[in-house]
């Protein structure tokens, strides 16, 4: 299939650019073609996706996923995150899920990542080694949690959109303050909330086997499906949100945006 119209290539402030991405190296094996010019409807593992098979469940490995998995292209790791386990020590318990979706942000020529204006000290992170925590606050009310990817100098990260619960979920329960599972972790402000995320835990090493948070192994999704981001006002256009097709822990998408203050607001 043809990435052409997915992905940005260009040169930018300070030279960082969007990575000009072979096709094997997203798909080794295209499981569909473009439906039209320009966009991106990747649907792995089958041409027909059937509804939604909940994971195989396998004790939780140990051992935190390592550099490498994320010293790669964005999209090659927000991909291969889905069913890999977030897990959370807090206050003794061990809190985990698996990951049923996730969003890529690619570098400075990408109007929705935060390196989009360049290096400040809120992205400083995202230009940093990769494996560590990009966690911040949006909206006045949520936190969001991100894994810096690619080398180091390249701003980049996925975002963790959704999980869907394992362990720990009687805790998970009384941090959202709901009583219904399937609203616990259905998007990434409310993860954040069931997992007891904040920016203290911004620039975590996500690496180390002794972190309170860190990403293990997990089980590879039945399929997969990718679309545009959303929740976003810039960029919509990228088909760069990886997502488990009819999970019920998937987001809604629908997400109140507070309108832009005017210039002289």
């Amino acid at each position: 299939f043809d990435l052409s119209g997915c992905i940005s290539i260009g040169t930018k402030r300070r030279g960082f650019r969007t990575r000009n991405l072979e096709p094997e190296t997203l798909n080794p094996e295209p499981e569909t073609l473009n439906p039209e010019p320009g966009t991106l409807n990747l649907k792995l593992r089958t041409l027909n996706p059937k509804p939604f098979t909940r994971m195989i469940r396998r004790p939780v490995s140990p051992h935190p996923l390592p550099r490498e998995f994320y010293n790669r292209n964005t999209l090659e790791v927000a991909r291969d995150l889905i069913g890999k386990t977030l897990v959370r020590h807090r206050d003794g318990q061990v809190l985990t899920g698996w990951i049923v979706e996730t969003e890529a942000y690619i570098g400075e020529d990408d109007p929705a990542c935060h390196a989009f204006h360049g290096l400040t000290a809120r992205t400083r992170i995202m230009y940093g080694p990769p494996g560590f925590s990009y966690v911040y606050f949006t909206y006045g009310m949520y936190f969001m949690l991100n894994v810096v990817c690619e080398r180091e100098g390249f701003p980049a990260a996925v975002l963790i959109r959704a999980v869907e619960p394992r362990a720990g979920l009687k805790k998970m329960m009384e941090l959202r303050g709901s009583k219904h599972p399937n609203n616990l972790t259905s998007g990434p402000g409310k993860l954040c909330v069931a997992f007891d995320i904040t920016t203290e835990l911004n620039g975590i090493d996500l690496t180390t086997k002794t972190g309170v948070l860190r990403v293990c192994a997990g089980e590879d999704a039945p399929q997969v499906a990718w679309s545009g981001r959303i929740g976003i006002r810039e960029g919509t256009d990228k088909p760069w949100r990886c997502y488990v097709p009819n999970n019920p822990f998937v987001s809604s998408g629908k997400i109140m945006l507070r309108k832009k203050k005017s210039p002289a607001g």
